[in-house]
């Protein structure tokens, strides 16, 4: 190959493993969005909801912020949650 088809070879594999870094990344940054978004609106409800709740937003991230949170809590029911930016994993 030449030192350029070196040089882009080396490149596509630097930039593949990256990437697949940066989507490791970018899911566990939505499911600890979800886990928080779950936790601020079960605030007032028992210790157990709290705990199913937060399991199954971290597990489902992504799909629990825009089918349980923006669809239902938001659109359906309309008492979208109070989020506090100071304790965002409030569970006490």
């Amino acid at each position: 190959m030449g030192l350029f088809g070196d040089f882009i070879y080396s490149l596509n594999t630097y930039i593949g493993k990256s990437l697949i870094y940066i989507l490791i990344f970018m899911f566990f940054t939505f499911n600890f969005i979800a886990l928080s978004i779950a936790l601020q609106c079960h605030r007032e409800s028992t210790l157990l909801t709290r705990i199913s709740s937060a399991i199954f937003a971290f597990l489902f991230g992504i799909l629990y912020i825009a089918f349980n949170y923006l669809q239902y809590r938001v659109k359906i029911k309309q008492q979208p949650c109070v989020l506090c930016g100071e304790n965002p994993f409030l569970f006490i």
